[in-house]
């Protein structure tokens, strides 16, 4: 059941007896009313397997609508719509697997020459931070004031921008 909480401020959050609805078991992990997320707080495992776990949602979610739209006989207002949630959905899958390569690797994204994830100053803000990057890779707009490092961080942005490319291209 939920109930009224309060989270103390710890060394990964800057916030102070913020009141919530959670319950909080003993892996860190924090069940809400909707969704299963991971507290900053929490152990780097807990986090992964949130992750994980939201990507698995959001993933299957994306496939489910692209396969809907990819069988639909004609063009309607719900098609139009329905692709531009799966445009979406699909820069906040690649923005969980951002998360995750942080969690694996800190210093997979910069900013202004210093790592990316000791930049941020809560999750909420580095949450926000990767999914602009995220969108903004997604479009191929590219502004270059958050730069990928290391091979896997470079290929899994190119291939977000790819995929972008070909997403909207399927719309033609």
């Amino acid at each position: 059941p939920l109930r009224q909480a309060t989270r103390p401020a710890t060394a990964a959050s800057t916030t102070t007896n913020v009141p919530t609805a959670i319950h909080r078991d003993r892996d860190g992990l924090v069940w809400g009313g909707r969704s299963v997320i991971a507290d900053s707080s929490g152990s780097s495992a807990a986090r992964i397997a949130a992750h994980l776990f939201g990507l698995g949602l959001l993933g299957f979610t994306t496939f489910l609508l692209l396969n809907s739209l990819v069988q639909a006989q004609e063009v309607k207002r719900d098609t139009i719509v329905g692709g531009i949630c799966v445009y979406l959905l699909i820069g906040l899958c690649f923005t969980l697997v951002y998360h995750l390569l942080i969690d694996i690797s800190p210093d997979a994204f910069a900013s202004g020459g210093e790592a990316f994830a000791a930049e941020a100053h809560d999750s909420s803000s580095l949450s926000a931070r990767l999914l602009y990057f995220s969108l903004i890779t997604l479009t191929t707009v590219g502004y270059g004031d958050i730069t990928p490092h290391g091979e896997l961080a470079q290929m899994l942005s190119a291939s977000e921008a790819i995929i972008g490319q070909l997403v909207a291209g399927l719309a033609h």
